[in-house]
């Protein structure tokens, strides 16, 4: 059994490193590929039971901040995603692919700066998510959760290579369907601190007002 935990440590750690940076992969992803959430009866109450591992982030302490730094933003809807698995490398221990991969649909682009012929109204994008599932268990970072298929949100996105991340993973995804900040509370995650991370509760605090401007603004 502590085998398996330090090797499961491990995972969790390149994953984080492939978050911070994007990786390449040839792999096939599988489309709509949903795992189930790992669930676990403690005093006959079902919780889920969420890893999550943290990472420090850069504080972004305004809109118009948030705005200047980030060369993309746009409207729109989570139509499917591609679930893509571990694949472990040869003679290694480490593996690769540790996120969520989510096609979007763009109905209003705000910001493009770079001119990018894949930022358009009506076409699709991919959006790595630092959400993803193993063996039924459920991981994440910094207390991520994914975007609901079919739910509009604004999104303040990073490139590299042809592949969009929310600004600083938590910071440029906002639900615009509800007041939601899109984390999981701390009491459903079984936290993993790494450095000097934020608590959930610290970025809740600072994403509230955050995104309830944004919303002000985009609405």
């Amino acid at each position: 059994m502590n085998k398996f935990r330090i090797t499961m440590v491990w995972i969790l750690l390149l994953c984080i490193g492939v978050m911070g940076g994007l990786m390449t992969t040839d792999s096939k992803p599988q489309e709509d590929t949903q795992m189930p959430v790992k669930v676990i009866t403690e005093n006959n109450k079902t919780t889920l039971k969420i890893d999550s591992y943290s990472k420090k982030l850069k504080s972004i302490d305004t809109l118009k901040e948030l705005e200047k730094t980030t060369p993309i933003i746009v409207e729109g809807l989570k139509t499917t995603e591609v679930v893509r698995r571990f694949h472990e490398m040869k003679n290694s221990s480490e593996f690769r692919d540790c996120y969520t991969e989510s096609n979007f649909k763009i109905e209003k682009v705000y910001k493009n700066q770079r001119n990018l012929s894949q930022i358009k109204k009506n076409r699709l994008i991919q959006i790595r998510e630092a959400e993803f599932q193993l063996d039924g268990q459920t991981y994440t970072v910094n207390g991520y959760k994914k975007m609901e298929k079919g739910k509009r949100y604004l999104l303040y996105l990073d490139e590299q290579h042809g592949r969009f991340i929310p600004k600083e993973m938590v910071y440029g995804k906002i639900p615009l369907y509800s007041d939601e900040i899109g984390l999981y509370d701390e009491d459903q995650l079984n936290i993993k601190n790494i450095g000097q991370a934020k608590s959930i509760n610290e970025l809740t605090n600072e994403l509230t007002p955050l995104f309830k401007e944004a919303r002000r603004k985009y609405k």
